[in-house]
């Protein structure tokens, strides 16, 4: 049963769903015709971000900045984990990485149903050495 308010659902969202893995939290947040990121459904949530995090460990979700306004929940969030198992199908890399993200929830009724996220995954595949970095690690005069 859903309880609280909207911006408390997104704050157990992130606790209980990524960091703990309750997936039929998610189920029951966002609505079957939910538009997410990744397509159409609560389905459409968990299968990428399962997929995403199942080496990862000492996996944290730390919310920096949670906004709720009207019917939309905003969050800038800070993600960290090791990658003990390969992120995403790469190789492990057995490093530490922490990236941000940002992420746009909207309700109707008591569920989600649309959502946009932008996370700086250039950042994160730089930290876990996937790819290199497009800067010059000397400074220009």
């Amino acid at each position: 049963m859903l309880t609280g308010s909207r911006a408390d659902r997104i704050r157990r969202y992130y606790q209980d769903a990524l960091v703990g893995g309750n997936w039929d939290y998610v189920r029951e947040l966002i609505a079957p015709d939910a538009k997410v990121a990744d397509g159409i459904g609560p389905e459409a949530k968990i299968g990428p971000i399962a997929y995403a995090i199942a080496g990862l460990t000492d996996m944290r979700v730390d919310i920096q900045r949670l906004v709720e306004c009207g019917d939309q929940v905003i969050v800038h969030f800070i993600w960290s984990a090791t990658d003990g198992g390969g992120f995403a199908g790469h190789a492990a890399t057995g490093r530490r990485f922490s990236t941000w993200g940002v992420e746009f929830w909207r309700f109707q009724g008591e569920q989600i149903v649309e959502e946009w996220i932008g996370l700086d995954y250039l950042g994160l595949f730089i930290q876990l050495g996937l790819v290199a970095s497009p800067w010059p690690t000397t400074a220009h005069a």
